[in-house]
């Protein structure tokens, strides 16, 4: 609770795996990316990539990615978990997802998370995210209030 970082206010997590279960991350802030979890690691032999369940990001703060950032990673999966009230400066209130190959949420809550520019609760820039069985509400951008979605340079 209240961590502070460049990247990853609370966790940072680069070329590994992890499984993370039941954990909270309050008002925790990155100058940069991740509010409160930053995640980056591409080596197409490697299965990097990470799994939360059950967990909750609450007012959380970054420039990108309020609550979380991922950056160039494998098969990713987000179960049971809520996203309420983060929000990011210029993209990704409550997400963003770059390049991933899969980023998947399931059985998630993104509730009102807020960014300036684009994807009140999740911004997708060349990559791949998954929804099922989630609910995206109160969520407020410029672009995509809910979801934004784009290739790079758009």
């Amino acid at each position: 609770q209240q961590c502070e970082a460049r990247f990853g206010g609370a966790l940072a997590l680069s070329d590994s795996k992890a499984e993370i279960e039941l954990c909270q991350f309050n008002q925790n802030e990155s100058h940069e990316k991740g509010g409160a979890m930053y995640v980056s690691g591409y080596d197409p032999g490697t299965n990097y990539g990470f799994e939360l369940d059950n967990c909750s990001f609450t007012e959380c703060r970054s420039l990108k990615g309020g609550a979380l950032y991922t950056n160039k990673i494998l098969m990713s999966y987000v179960y049971d978990t809520t996203f309420t009230d983060n929000h990011a400066l210029e993209s990704g209130g409550a997400v963003v997802n770059f390049d991933a190959l899969r980023l998947g949420f399931v059985d998630c809550i993104l509730d009102g998370n807020t960014t300036l520019l684009s994807g009140g609760g999740v911004t997708t820039i060349s990559g791949q995210t998954l929804f099922d069985s989630c609910t995206l509400r109160n969520n407020n951008a410029r672009h995509g209030g809910a979801i934004h979605s784009q290739q790079p340079g758009q």
